[in-house]
């Protein structure tokens, strides 16, 4: 259990989270192509990205192996 949701629901909503912000990210892009400003589309943005990057350590390892990048070399 992840903040009381099983590990396959978590994963759901932090894929849901990154989606989120991929779209949003792009509705940006064409913002700025278009030499307009959108507050509202960049606080979802950097919100949905910050948690989806935050939430990835919330995630169970049991060890490290060496594609960890705090893992010593064998």
């Amino acid at each position: 259990m992840i903040l009381g949701m099983s590990v396959p629901a978590f994963t759901a909503f932090r894929v849901a989270l990154g989606l989120i912000g991929l779209l949003s990210g792009l509705i940006i892009l064409f913002g700025i192509l278009n030499d307009r400003r959108l507050p509202g589309w960049t606080a979802l943005f950097l919100v949905t990205t910050i948690a989806t990057s935050a939430t990835g350590f919330l995630f169970h390892s049991t060890s490290f192996s060496r594609f960890h990048p705090m893992s010593v070399a064998a």
